[in-house]
């Protein structure tokens, strides 16, 4: 097939083979679109007049916890000060307008800290019959130790003193990004090790958060990406985990090898949580321009979420602070991945036409011959979305925008 000229970008999709109905899909063909702009989270100190957070994680309750919808852990990072980097709460009911809760008085935690001894990488979790939440986060001291530290609460505003739940040697094992679930009966946290290389990302598992923590198992988690000569180029810095059923799921964000600066994201599955699955691809990338805000990511989150039609996820995520003053520094955003063609991932470039094929799908939605197109301006909200095209068997659409307006398109297949 061959494209005219004047068209702005076309998009031909693979085929699947399996029908992707409230069922997980591909590894390889999940995708997120960047935010078009990172979420306005208070925090207890700003730089520059900006709240400058990293590190959320993420529950989200639909009938509400103690009134609200979504609970984010996070860390303050004002001018990558370290000294205020401690762990805080953040609420919403729409995940657009974020407050502290009322009656806390951020950070959840904090001590006189340094440069060379600081808090960081917050975990939140609730207790299986959803009592209790707890607050899990990381303290490092430079050349002394790495400690976990834990608290909890009946309602999110008063909390426990901290407990010290698990302790390593910095200059043997580190315990960077713990990712904390509870599963069949057990807690199980993931930790990335940096002392090795390649990194190491380890497992323990206890059967109360307190501890004791079983010695750590070594996952099968290799570097991310490498050159067309096999070198490795990038490898595992931030992670979380959620699961999907039975299976594991894992945002893994990626830096160079030995690195810290954050670079994509990519999604990965397991079967037991040791021998892990990465896509071949990320699932959201970063955007190498300052004219974005979202130039580097780092640490994310996801939430598995149900259309009815597949499983998709719901993927919070932060972003390094630029070298420059005059861009958006640590924020974070929110987008969500879906298997296409939920979502096709599909940026216009201002031009006047656009050309849609997704002929190749045709085997995706093995009950349906039926189609449509739907265009938005702001992907990350799905209630903006708007119908171009009505439900039709054509496999192919070219439309006229104003060439003034960026947009965002997807197509979607009717099961029936």
């Amino acid at each position: 097939m061959r494209f005219k000229q004047n068209l702005s970008f076309a998009l031909i999709l693979l085929s699947f083979s399996t029908v992707l109905c409230s069922t997980v899909g591909n590894l390889d063909n999940y995708y997120a679109t960047n935010a078009a702009a990172p979420l306005d989270i208070p925090s207890y100190v700003q730089y520059a007049g900006v709240n400058e957070i990293v590190h959320p994680d993420v529950i989200y309750e639909p009938n509400g916890w103690h009134g609200y919808k979504y609970w984010m852990a996070h860390t303050p990072f004002p001018n990558n000060d370290a000294t205020y980097e401690n762990p805080c709460l953040a609420v919403s009911n729409d995940n657009v307008t974020w407050i502290d809760p009322p009656g806390l008085t951020n950070p959840v935690d904090s001590f006189n800290s340094s440069s060379n001894d600081y808090n960081s990488d917050p975990e939140i979790l609730l207790s299986p019959d959803k009592s209790t939440m707890y607050m899990l986060w990381r303290r490092y001291k430079n050349n002394q130790f790495e400690k976990l530290y834990v608290r909890q609460s009946s309602d999110g505003i008063t909390w426990t003193d901290r407990v010290e739940v698990l302790s390593t040697n910095p200059n043997i094992e580190s315990l960077i990004s713990p990712a904390v679930i509870y599963y069949n009966g057990q807690y199980m946290m993931w930790t990335v090790d940096v002392k090795p290389s390649p990194r190491i990302v380890r497992l323990r598992t206890a059967s109360s958060i307190y501890g004791p923590w079983s010695s750590s198992t070594a996952t099968d988690i290799h570097p991310l990406s490498y050159d067309t000569g096999g070198t490795a180029l990038t490898e595992t810095w931030h992670i979380n985990v959620a699961m999907v059923g039975n299976e594991y799921w894992m945002i893994d964000n990626d830096t160079v090898m030995g690195g810290s600066n954050g670079v994509n994201l990519y999604l990965g599955n397991s079967n037991d949580g040791i021998h892990w699955t990465f896509a071949n691809h990320p699932v959201l990338y970063m955007r190498n321009n300052y004219l974005y805000w979202d130039q580097k990511l780092y640490r994310a989150c996801i939430i598995p979420v149900n259309d009815g039609q597949q499983i998709g996820f719901r993927l919070w995520y932060s972003v390094m602070r630029k070298a420059t003053g005059t861009n958006p520094p640590w924020r974070i955003g929110y987008t969500e991945a879906w298997c296409a063609p939920k979502n096709t991932r599909m940026l216009s470039t201002r031009q006047d036409s656009l050309s849609i094929l997704w002929d190749a799908f045709a085997s995706v939605y093995l009950k349906s011959t039926y189609y449509k197109v739907q265009e938005t301006a702001t992907p990350f909200v799905e209630g903006s979305w708007q119908d171009i095209s009505s439900w039709s068997s054509n496999l192919s659409l070219s439309v006229a925008k104003n060439a003034n307006l960026k947009r965002f398109f997807r197509v979607l297949a009717k099961v029936e």
